[in-house]
């Protein structure tokens, strides 16, 4: 299962992956390459992921070069398949403070349009081509990569 939408301007995707090994041992798979915090200087050697992960769900954010504010946030649970393993489901999204600014960015601009005279769309309207070209020039391409490290971390074993 996979889609990529823009609901309410937030961009998300939801995700599933069927791992051969039991729920705790993919998010234990998960744990091994993830960092509770940031360091204070640099990035965590040796870990892939920044975040939280427990027996059966994980709240991750992909080490990445540079600075993405459309860099997705991972949120997912592990739970047992039917057909053995475990299947990992979740959804990428912005980071719930990115998601905040985008809106009162948004906010900010619309109010000034909603009142006479002609051409106050203009910042809306720039602001709006802006959030939709950082989704599909930031946010997708690192969901594409994020989605198809998790496959290769948990298919692996």
């Amino acid at each position: 299962m996979s889609d990529y939408a823009i609901g309410y301007f937030i961009p998300f995707h939801r995700f599933e992956i069927h791992a051969g090994m039991d729920p705790t041992e993919s998010c234990a798979r998960l744990q091994t390459l993830t960092a509770s915090k940031w360091p204070w200087f640099g990035s965590p050697r040796d870990k892939e992921f920044i975040g939280k992960v427990s027996q059966n769900a994980f709240r991750l954010l992909r080490i990445i070069k540079g600075r993405n504010t459309y860099n997705p946030w991972i949120l997912g649970k592990c739970t047992s398949a039917s057909s053995g393993g475990s299947r990992v489901s979740g959804v990428m999204t912005l980071h719930p403070i990115a998601a905040v600014v985008m809106v009162v960015f948004f906010v900010v601009a619309v109010q000034p349009s909603m009142s006479p005279p002609q051409g106050r769309w203009i910042p809306a309207a720039l602001l709006s081509i802006f959030h939709l070209a950082m989704c599909a020039f930031a946010f997708v391409p690192e969901v594409k990569r994020n989605e198809h490290r998790l496959r290769e971390l948990l298919a692996a074993g």
